[in-house]
């Protein structure tokens, strides 16, 4: 249910970006504000029209929670905090630690003999790979660039490719974990 929409997506379920479970999560209940805080405005605007199959006739009231929420919600929106205005920070990223990797393997297969050197290297290896992860967290989310494929593709040299970290699997199971403890009711 979203507001007092009563919504049929199982159709949607095998191709839902944040995955099956993600939605199941909700399945029979009022997710108007996990629904808000999780999609883009032209996913609400445009695509759930497309599912809605009837309203409730007694939606549950907004709890104080809730209404503190949506405050803080669109106090966010005000500032802007969720813009897009320079996803090339993402680039300047990639910039700075591919070096880091090159320069870890060079120190690591190049210093055999020399300990000191060789934990230097791990250490730069260690920084990519948590670097990777937050890029890779940001694109699983698609909150990177505003753009599904961008970010997906991103998430696919963050993952796959760089760290060896499925980004479906991230997907199936991540975005589930944001949906439960970012839920506004039991």
């Amino acid at each position: 249910v979203y507001e007092d929409k009563v919504l049929d997506v199982s159709k949607f379920l095998p191709y839902h970006p944040g995955m099956p479970k993600t939605i199941l999560r909700f399945a029979g209940q009022s997710c108007t504000d996990e629904i808000r805080q999780m999609h883009y405005d032209w996913v609400i605007e445009k695509r759930l029209p497309l599912y809605i199959i009837g309203t409730v006739s007694d939606p549950p009231k907004v709890t104080a929670i809730q209404q503190t929420f949506r405050q803080l919600y669109d106090d966010f929106v005000k500032l802007g905090y969720f813009e897009y205005d320079d996803w090339s920070f993402y680039y300047k990223k990639f910039a700075i630690y591919i070096p880091i990797l090159l320069l870890s393997i060079y120190l690591i297969t190049q210093y055999i003999n020399n300990t000191s050197i060789q934990l230097l290297g791990s250490i730069l290896m260690g920084v990519f790979y948590w670097q990777m992860a937050f890029i890779g967290h940001d694109a699983g989310h698609m909150a990177a660039t505003g753009s599904r494929k961008r970010d997906y593709d991103y998430g696919l040299i963050c993952g796959n490719f760089l760290t060896g970290i499925s980004v479906g699997w991230w997907k199936s199971t991540h975005n589930v974990h944001h949906a439960v403890p970012n839920t506004l009711h039991s």
